[in-house]
């Protein structure tokens, strides 16, 4: 278990607001503005830099260096997203002071680079300087997406991958070492991609993402033979483990569409890659990081003091696994029926897709409540 020192208390505000923005992407979307790039210029990164801003010097046991950053970074993204608004477009140099601001943060907070699943956060943060530079440069935007998506992104969650499943499950990782292989297979596969996309040469993205399935494979592999030792006490697969797999089963079979359309160069149907990514992919991994998070961050600051004077709640009784429930039972046949629909008829499809934004905000109201007492000041003991 993961016991952190130290509290960033924006952290759960930079989760509220970033579930916030992907529920508003859908109306936004519906009245012609770019959603696409809003989610994965701004609203995703945001997520993920103020996670790692609490877990990465957590992970590696070090006291917090630059403790001001994450709230003068919240200040530039409440910027940023205030011009995308009235632009509907980044402002490069906001943009790229956004991200070496971020970059700040993690070059300070580096001390411990022998654990893989640490190096896939370290490596991926490093994306974020390309991805400026290509922004401020004004390059071709399919490569920045990508750059930031298989580069960042994907960097980063399947670093969180070897970090969650087994503590979240209580299971010993299996072949710790092969996370070497998955690091260097992903990131060789990734460069092959983004030299493709530069190129414009897709049989060179089609064959480098090829090599990012196969890395996504391995670990699937790992995390399969993680949780068929069954050691844990646990009964059944923790909810948000079971949300994690979701994921990774859609961010598979998503990007095997984005790896087809590339190989073939027949983009009939690259939406369901695009659009799978973004609400399925990462919006599901999204829910199932943050109903172990927001809950934790929320116990360990209030009621751990507590522990052995006073009876104290579960996490699961912090936010029920009912909300779960209730999320996947609507947003799951949302994202399939939008996605089949748009095909021919997109009048019904939107209605999908709306309920797909309803269900997402649904969460994030539950979730607001546990923000607003993270937020608070750490109680007196």
């Amino acid at each position: 278990m993961i016991r952190p020192a130290y509290f960033v208390r924006l952290t759960p505000l930079y989760i509220v607001l970033s579930l916030f923005l992907v529920a508003l992407s859908v109306p936004l979307k519906l009245l012609g503005k770019s959603h696409t790039d809003l989610l994965i210029f701004l609203v995703f990164p945001v997520l993920i830099k103020g996670t790692l801003f609490q877990l990465y010097p957590t992970l590696q046991g070090i006291p917090l260096k630059g403790s001001a950053i994450p709230y003068l970074h919240f200040l530039l993204v409440l910027l940023n997203l205030l011009y995308w608004l009235f632009k509907n477009s980044v402002e490069p140099p906001l943009y790229a002071l956004e991200n070496l601001l971020f970059l700040l943060f993690i070059f300070l907070n580096t001390r411990r680079l022998s654990d893989p699943s640490v190096i896939f956060l370290f490596v991926g943060s490093l994306y974020i300087l390309p991805a400026s530079m290509l922004v401020y440069v004004g390059s071709e935007t399919l490569l920045t997406k990508h750059v930031l998506t298989l580069g960042f992104f994907l960097n980063v969650i399947i670093g969180s991958y070897y970090i969650f499943v087994p503590m979240l499950q209580l299971e010993e990782l299996w072949a710790p070492k092969l996370r070497w292989l998955n690091l260097l297979l992903h990131n060789l596969s990734s460069a092959l991609v983004l030299y493709g996309f530069y190129m414009r040469n897709y049989s060179l993205v089609a064959y480098g993402g090829i090599g990012v399935l196969v890395s996504l494979f391995l670990l699937s592999l790992i995390l399969h033979k993680t949780l068929s030792q069954r050691r844990s006490p646990l009964k059944g697969l923790d909810p948000s483990v079971k949300l994690l797999l979701l994921g990774l089963f859609l961010l598979i079979a998503f990007l095997s569409l984005g790896v087809a359309s590339a190989g073939t160069q027949n983009f009939g149907f690259i939406n369901f890659h695009r659009e799978g990514m973004l609400y399925g992919f990462l919006t599901f991994i999204t829910v199932g990081a943050s109903y172990h998070i927001l809950p934790f961050m929320l116990w360990w600051k209030l009621y751990a003091p507590r522990m052995g004077r006073e009876k104290i709640p579960t996490l699961k009784e912090l936010l029920k696994p009912e909300v779960i429930e209730t999320f996947l039972m609507v947003s799951l046949p949302s994202l399939l029926f939008y996605l089949l629909l748009e095909l021919f008829n997109t009048a019904l499809a939107n209605i999908f897709l709306t309920a797909l934004s309803l269900s997402i905000l649904y969460y994030t109201l539950k979730l607001v409540p546990l923000s607003i007492r993270a937020l608070a000041p750490p109680p007196l003991l």
